[in-house]
């Protein structure tokens, strides 16, 4: 038996070279991604999201100091229709 006609030593002698270097002259192929458009849009949705204040100032600010003056008053009968409304989902 020649060792020469062996494919392990035909793996090992390409190994023991080491890589081939890249033809600069083929060209390269390159990686591509295409979206659904449902991916797109939530995409788009989350960059919006992000851009967001984290709490919404003018909002909050006039409830903040509304509490502090001890002026604030619980709309009861908003928030016991919304409590409702939101178990009707």
């Amino acid at each position: 038996m020649r060792i020469e006609n062996n494919p392990i030593f035909r793996i090992l002698a390409q190994r023991l070279r080491g890589p081939r270097p890249a033809n600069p002259a083929s060209p390269v192929a390159a990686d591509e991604v295409q979206l659904s458009d449902r991916a797109e849009t939530l995409r788009k949705a989350k960059e919006a999201y992000a851009a967001l204040p984290e709490v919404r100032e003018e909002r909050i600010a006039p409830l903040k100091k509304q509490i502090e003056e001890g002026r604030y008053q619980i709309p009861e009968r908003e928030l016991a229709r919304r409590l409702l409304d939101s178990g009707e989902e």
